[in-house]
């Protein structure tokens, strides 16, 4: 056996075989047992140098997405066709793109070690307080505190083998759209939608592995679907563990290949109705009614950009980073 730099491998009549067992991640969140991992877009000035005579020019502006680990190192993933390799981990694919949700100066103070310290029980009152300021929980029992726990666990929940969906059920008016507008500005790579297709679904959540917001989703209960709906129904139905998968054949050059598309992600499912049986079993149902509170009834969710909200994911990314072994 030979010790490389991050992989063990057996030379076998020339072919060197990997036979340690590299851990395949999701660079957008990961976590080995060593390191939690986000990957994020970092805009940075690089040097410019002058090819024929290799001085230094000036600077520009370069905008690549980092894969930053708990351990307050970074590295810039390169798109290639080959996997790409770490320490502890390997990535088969760098995401297209990823939301910027994480501030520059918290992620720049993170990798100093300057970041402010953090206490995950205020944080969760913190969560609480927004919550319960925006949307009237007064017949909902605990709805604050359960919704703040949940914004708090997609930031962590590729630790864990499955993670559930919460059904918002509610009539017209009942805040239930609006409870799923704090989750699109403070979840993990939240991204919120009435319509949209199967493939923008397991495409976006393959790069990002954010949260599905999906508005309407009693059109996964009616009698006569589109395939449409029968595809989104299906990416529901095994997007609550870490298994599940979506086939597809694509065209690469001129010859058809499968490719294997993951489902995994928190997902916040709100309509006027509740779900199917086999969603309702994968789901944490939250009953909302509409409110008497006028001032609860006229505020409005602040943008997701505002400082209060962005305040509060980058603690969440600074938790995960910090606390993910708790």
């Amino acid at each position: 056996y030979k010790e490389q730099p991050h992989v063990m491998t057996k030379d076998v009549k020339g072919l060197k075989i990997i036979t340690k067992n590299l851990n395949r991640i999701n660079p957008a969140q990961a976590f080995t047992e060593q390191h939690a991992y986000f990957a994020h877009r970092i805009t940075h000035l690089v040097e410019k140098i002058d090819p024929k005579t290799g001085d230094k020019i000036g600077e520009e502006i370069r905008d690549d997405i980092y894969l930053i680990s708990s351990d307050r190192k970074y590295t810039r993933l390169y798109y290639t066709t080959s996997p790409f390799q770490g320490g502890d981990y390997f990535i088969t694919k760098v995401p297209d793109d990823v939301p910027r949700r994480w501030s520059a100066k918290s992620i720049a103070d993170f990798l100093d070690g300057k970041e402010q310290k953090l206490n995950p029980t205020e944080l969760f009152y913190n969560i609480v307080r927004i919550y319960d300021q925006l949307v009237d929980f007064e017949n909902t029992k605990h709805g604050a505190e359960i919704n703040a726990l949940y914004t708090m666990g997609t930031y962590v929940y590729r630790l864990f083998a499955s993670f559930p969906y919460i059904n918002l059920v509610g009539e017209r008016g009942s805040g239930k759209t609006k409870l799923g507008e704090i989750h699109n500005s403070l979840d993990f790579n939240a991204f919120m939608s009435v319509g949209i297709t199967s493939a923008n679904i397991f495409r976006t959540i393959e790069d990002t592995a954010g949260t599905l917001i999906l508005d309407e989703s009693e059109k996964m209960e009616i009698q006569e679907k589109s395939e449409a709906q029968f595809d989104i129904e299906a990416i529901l139905n095994s997007g609550y563990r870490e298994t599940g998968y979506v086939s597809r054949i694509e065209r690469e050059g001129r010859r058809n290949v499968r490719k294997q598309y993951s489902t995994y992600s928190p997902k916040i499912l709100i309509g006027i109705r509740s779900l199917t049986p086999t969603l309702l079993d994968r789901s944490f149902v939250i009953n909302m009614y509409k409110t008497l509170n006028p001032d609860k009834a006229n505020k409005a969710v602040p943008s997701p950009n505002s400082p209060e909200f962005q305040e509060i994911r980058d603690k969440l990314y600074l938790f995960a980073m910090n606390f993910w072994k708790d």
